[in-house]
């Protein structure tokens, strides 16, 4: 058996050919290795705090389907609100309802309080109040991570808002770049109401099970004391005809008459406002495509209120004395005298009454004790899952409740009538 052995003579062209595929595969091989040197190199800038949260804010502006405004950031708390009510006082178009110095409502576009639909986490938060209305004041700020202001309904809302849809959202702890502990204790003192408060907020939130379960935990005691000195006239009606009366200027005026209150007073209001509460979150990603959310929130608020008030009431039966008059509701001598032309002034131009010293005038004397206790409590759980690159399924069960009790309350008056001189 013959065997054929045949030999090849590498030219000149072939050996450079060779040469030239070996160098190409060199050099791709070196570039593939500094980018991926260059990748690993790339310095990466995460904008975080309140330039942050701004920036989420205009990204949820943005892509929503509908008027939507959002307050973004780390941690509400962080900001000088102290409720939910001022919080959302943040955002164009709502307008906050104060009482005792610290936001209790919102009304948004001018719709009332009680024509807005407000969740906590998607579900909706009950009323302390005989209307809808939802007094945030029970809320602290400190619980949020999130605020969604919808202004336009669409489909994935529930009905029942001629304002506005707002969503509440406490903290996600898997959504938190790093582990959270936070203790923040505030004292404060009021000049004004010679009171000291306080208040003292405790948050944590860590990451267990490789990033797949978060626990998120804030809890709040917080007191706060208000009080509110005014003066208050109301019922204005229309005077008798005065005899004697100066005007504006000094001048001697007769027989005028003018637009006066019927009560006068000088008010005191004290108040004080404590308010406890605590927020729990347990998220668990059970899949790369599935999240399973679990929250539950509870509030208490103690309210007492104080008012004490001086009133002055117009006794419009009986004119001042003129010397020489004989009174017509008392069964006496003429007066001995004239009372002063200045106890009674008028402003001629506007015809109001803008001095009135009333020889039979009386008042009262009033003080009123009461106040209220306030709780809350709102629980969901929430799970989603991506079923398919278009096909998404949500659940979620909630229980929100309200409860209000009233202290024992208590009005007095003490009236003094007409005194006959």
């Amino acid at each position: 058996m013959s065997k054929l052995k045949t030999s090849f003579k590498l030219s000149a062209v072939y050996m450079a050919m060779l040469a030239s595929t070996s160098y190409s595969s060199h050099v791709i091989a070196e570039d593939n290795d500094k980018n991926n040197k260059a990748e690993e190199d790339v310095e990466v800038i995460e904008v975080k705090g309140f330039r942050g949260s701004l920036k989420k804010s205009l990204n949820d502006k943005r892509f929503a389907s509908g008027v939507r405004d959002t307050i973004n950031a780390e941690d509400v708390g962080k900001s000088t609100d102290q409720n939910i009510a001022d919080a959302l006082g943040r955002v164009t178009g709502v307008t906050v309802v104060s009482s005792d110095g610290e936001g209790t409502q919102i009304t948004v576009r001018g719709a009332d309080a009680n024509q807005n639909n407000i969740t906590l986490n998607g579900q909706a938060l009950t009323s302390t109040d005989f209307s809808q209305a939802v007094d945030l004041s029970s809320f602290s700020a400190d619980i949020l991570s999130k605020l969604e202001v919808v202004k336009t309904p669409s489909a994935d809302h529930d009905e029942g808002s001629l304002g506005a849809s707002v969503n509440l959202v406490t903290v996600r702890p898997l959504n938190q770049i790093d582990d959270i502990r936070s203790l923040t204790v505030q004292g404060r003192y009021n000049d004004f109401s010679d009171e000291a408060n306080h208040k003292i907020q405790f948050s944590i939130s860590e990451k267990f099970l490789d990033e797949t379960l978060g626990v998120s935990l804030t809890a709040y005691d917080e007191t706060n004391a208000y009080r509110k000195d005014q003066y208050n006239a109301g019922n204005f009606v229309e005077s008798q005809e005065y005899t004697q009366a100066v005007d504006q200027n000094g001048n001697v005026i007769s027989g005028v008459k003018a637009i006066e209150p019927s009560f006068a007073s000088y008010e005191l209001h004290q108040n004080e406002s404590n308010r406890q509460g605590a927020s729990l979150g347990i998220q668990f990603l059970p899949t790369d495509t599935s999240e399973l959310m679990f929250d539950v929130t509870y509030s208490k608020q103690d309210s007492v209120r104080t008012f004490d008030a001086i009133q002055a009431k117009s006794f419009s039966n009986n004119l001042n004395w003129i010397e020489g008059q004989v009174p017509t509701s008392f069964v006496r001598a003429p007066n001995p005298y004239s009372d002063p032309i200045d106890w009674i002034q008028v402003d001629t131009t506007t015809h109001d009454m803008t001095k009135r010293v009333n020889r039979y005038g009386n008042g009262n004397m009033v003080r009123s004790d009461g106040g209220q206790d306030n709780e809350n409590l709102s629980t969901t759980l929430n799970f989603q899952t991506e079923l398919t690159d278009n096909l998404r399924v949500q659940a979620q069960v909630g229980y929100s409740s309200s409860k209000s009790e009233s202290l024992p309350n208590a009005y007095t008056v003490m009236e003094n009538y007409y005194q006959v001189p």
